[in-house]
C-alpha cells in the first residue's frame, strides 16, 4: 500500500515524519495519515513524492515492485523499460536496438 511505501522510502532516506513533512509544506501528522493509510495525498504531491524519492508512481502506489524504468526518447517516441536484473551494458544495448529500429521506423516516412 501507499503508506508502506512511502515510510519505507523515508526510512531508506533516513528522514523522521517531520522532515518530510518540512519537505513537502504539510504538517507532520499529515504524513502520518498518510502512512497509516488514513489520507491520501493530492495529485500534484503524490507526484512531487514520487519525484523526490526518484521512484515511478507504480512502484509509490505498489503496483510494481520495481522503483525506476529507463527513458528512451526518440524524436517524437518515449520508451520506460524497466531496470529489472540488468546491467548497464544489456540497457545500452537495448537502447541502441531500439534507436536502430525508430531509425528504420523514421527513414519510411
Amino acid at each position: 500500500m501507499f503508506g508502506d511505501r512511502l515510510k519505507l522510502l523515508r526510512s531508506e532516506k533516513d528522514l523522521k515524519q517531520e522532515e518530510l513533512a518540512k519537505i513537502f509544506n504539510v504538517h507532520k501528522t499529515t504524513v502520518s495519515n498518510w502512512e497509516k493509510s488514513k489520507r491520501f495525498p493530492d495529485e500534484d504531491t503524490l507526484n512531487k513524492i514520487a519525484d523526490y524519492f526518484e521512484v515511478t508512481l507504480d512502484y509509490l502506489l505498489d503496483r510494481t515492485n520495481e522503483k525506476s524504468f529507463t527513458v528512451i526518447k526518440h524524436g517524437d517516441f518515449e520508451f520506460e523499460i524497466n531496470k529489472k536484473n540488468q546491467d548497464e551494458e544489456k540497457n545500452n544495448q537495448i537502447k541502441l536496438k531500439l534507436r536502430e529500429m525508430l531509425d528504420l521506423f523514421s527513414d519510411e516516412k
